[in-house]
């Protein structure tokens, strides 16, 4: 969604917000004069208060779960203001007015009692109404300061020129601006492991057992070659809700954690470099993947940070790629690529012709070994 889009969102339900709580007060004067308006309908004064106390305790829980939104997105000063003014004032007020409504019906006094009991709403609803309006100015000014740090940055990378270099600089503006739909923030799926090091894209130069597989890729990719020519039925489509179609298919060598015996045996190369990784056979997955003609397979994110992903092109038609956390890498023949899956990624392959890569989901290499022996009794 990018910043711009998440902090606008939590601008509009601060707005909504206040004028909620306005309407809320506006009901509690015209039940005081006796001139209830069309909203305030038929309820009793009893049934009024509930609903107010059920609207503050709503609005309590709604800025419970925003707590980490407001603290990424507005910032952590913005989410000490929340947690010291907001969420007391709400709660409080809820428990005030619903201990009002109680004392209306316990004592089922009629208009006199609701005449006290709006006056007592209206002074408590004044409290959460003042803290939203006082936020609601602190979140105009922080708008302001995105938005003017914004232009200084793009305007920054406009006088640099079209040089390259530039692609993470892009990437990371696009994602601020709401420009880019891909984030470039890691936030994975699911279980998240802590102090494991986060980039989108990894230098392949730093995994010592690589080089054995860039060595072999010639093997590898008539292994490749001979499983879609002999083994086709071995072939199975991925599954994954973001597809648009069934050109997305694998040739499984590992499955959550556990070996496929028959496809290792198949493929005698990739079976002896796959155990030379640290970790193996604690992967998510290891397999040839396929990516049919015309095949792109939408933004999305793997469960967990604990694994990196291992592409090493096989056969590769022009006019594919790989984009990571909004940085885009080309395949090309025998380079090897790796990557973090916990951000967004997506893949496109526009030629007529299938593309194929070894990919090998393995444990993050700050992992000891009890951790990856964990994992792997634990099947993330």
């Amino acid at each position: 969604m990018g910043t711009v889009k998440s902090f606008n969102g939590i601008f509009a339900f601060l707005v909504l917000q206040f004028l909620l709580l306005l309407l809320l007060e506006l009901t509690d004067i015209s039940l005081f004069i006796g001139e209830a308006f069309s909203f305030a309908g038929p309820m009793g004064m009893a049934e009024h208060l509930l609903l107010v106390s059920a609207i503050l305790a709503l609005l309590w829980f709604a800025w419970s779960a925003l707590m980490e939104p407001v603290e990424i997105y507005w910032g952590t000063s913005a989410k000490v203001r929340m947690r010291k003014w907001m969420l007391p004032a709400l709660l409080a007020i809820a428990c005030m007015i619903a201990a009002t409504a109680a004392v209306v019906l316990v004592t089922r006094r009629a208009s006199p009692a609701g005449v006290e009991s709006s006056l007592v709403s209206f002074a408590l609803l004044l409290v959460p109404t003042a803290v939203t309006a006082l936020l609601l100015v602190s979140a105009l000014r922080r708008w302001q300061a995105i938005n003017s740090g914004i232009a200084i940055m793009r305007g920054a990378l406009e006088r640099t020129g079209p040089s390259a270099g530039l692609d993470r600089v892009r990437a990371s503006i696009d994602w601020e601006d709401s420009a880019s739909s891909v984030s470039v923030r890691p936030n994975p799926q699911g279980f998240t492991f802590a102090g494991l090091t986060a980039r989108p894209w990894h230098d392949p130069k730093e995994f010592a057992w690589l080089p054995a597989f860039v060595d072999a890729v010639d093997d590898l990719r008539a292994e490749a070659e001979a499983v879609l020519l002999n083994h086709e039925t071995r072939i199975e489509h991925y599954h994954y809700v973001g597809l648009d179609g069934d050109f997305w298919r694998n040739f499984s060598f590992v499955k959550r954690h556990e070996e496929v015996p028959e496809n290792l045996a198949l493929c005698p190369g990739v079976a002896g470099l796959l155990k030379t990784i640290p970790g193996y056979p604690a992967f998510r997955d290891a397999m040839f993947s396929i990516l049919g003609p015309h095949g792109f397979i939408r933004p999305h994110r793997d469960v967990s940070n604990v694994f990196l992903t291992l592409h090493l092109p096989l056969i590769v038609p022009p006019g594919g790629h790989i984009e990571v956390g909004g940085i885009r890498r080309e395949w090309r023949y025998g380079e090897p690529l790796i990557f973090d899956s916990s951000y967004a990624h997506e893949a496109e392959n526009s030629s007529t012709q299938p593309r194929i890569v070894l990919l090998v989901d393995f444990p993050h290499p700050e992992l000891t070994k009890a951790e990856c022996d964990w994992i792997r009794a634990s099947k993330i």
